[in-house]
């Protein structure tokens, strides 16, 4: 039931303004509290849930319908030829009952909205590197499965790959992927506490995400040779491959870091303040004096 009632919550907050990524994050969070709560007890949580099956009753109700048609008459008599009396005896549902582990219920679910938040994380740090590779890629296959070798007709040359389209791509939306990638970072932490936790959800989406900028770099090299723009767009991709890299590894001592930098604003402007604060006490003190 508890199970149940964070499924239903999770897509409630899926539809509402908070999006996808809040309810999978909200999911993952809650779903490892109750295993929490849930582990301390080596006992089997088995529930047992009991429904009525009525696969014999439509079968019977199919076959009193096909029996009836020319046969009213039959109806009315006491024998076993009678297809009332065997809608009667045959199609009376049966129980049916189902036994759910709990504990393994739980495992699969939570397993489950990992692997979603996964897909979904890198899917939006990706958002429009994903779409052009797979035309590519279908481009390429339909290049050489449809067209004669002679004909072929090179990616740099079509419409969606030119060379300024590319560069446009990688200025506008790749440049775009750490910063994507930190905001995912910092709100998974802000849902989850555990750096064990951190680990097991971040690294598959970075490496992920690292996986389809290289796949990018790789279809770059080898399409566009000979394009003057080809070295500024493999150095814009090593620039960002390069930021990615090193997202999850250095952003909790910049946290600190920051976080030290407040506190001495704030202890100097306290100093400052205090020191005000004597000067202009010793001011009235010798007004008064005088």
């Amino acid at each position: 039931a508890c199970t149940e009632s964070l499924l239903v919550a999770a897509k409630h907050l899926a539809s509402s303004s908070k999006g996808s990524l809040d309810s999978e994050l909200f999911l993952v969070k809650h779903l490892l509290v109750l295993r929490e709560q849930i582990t301390p007890f080596n006992t089997e949580l088995r529930v047992k849930h009991k429904h009525l099956d009525y696969t014999a009753t439509l079968a019977a109700f199919h076959e009193f319908i096909s029996e009836s048609r020319g046969h009213m008459g039959q109806l009315f008599r006491i024998n076993r030829n009678n297809p009332l009396v065997g809608l009667v005896s045959h199609g009376v549902p049966t129980i049916q009952e189902d036994e759910v582990d709990c504990k393994q219920d739980l495992e699969g679910q939570l397993r489950q909205a990992c692997d979603a938040f996964i897909i979904r994380a890198y899917e939006q740090c990706l958002v429009a590197v994903i779409p052009f590779l797979q035309r590519c890629e279908t481009f390429n296959k339909g290049s050489i499965d449809g067209e004669a070798k002679a004909e072929i007709k090179l990616l740099k040359d079509t419409t969606f790959g030119s060379p300024n389209l590319v560069i446009t791509l990688l200025n506008t939306q790749v440049k775009e992927v750490p910063t994507s990638l930190r905001n995912i970072y910092h709100k998974m932490k802000l849902y989850l506490s555990n750096k064990q936790t951190h680990s097991i959800l971040f690294q598959p989406i970075k490496t992920n995400t690292f996986a389809g900028l290289t796949k990018l770099q790789s279809l770059i090299s080898t399409h566009y040779e000979g394009v003057d723009e080809l070295s500024q767009m493999l150095n814009l991709l090593a620039e960002v491959r390069g930021q990615v890299s090193q997202i999850g590894t250095g952003l909790d001592t910049n946290s600190k870091q920051d976080g030290n930098s407040v506190e001495a604003e704030a202890t100097s402007n306290d100093n400052d303040h205090v020191k005000d604060s004597e000067s202009e006490s010793k001011q009235e003190t010798e007004t008064e004096k005088a």
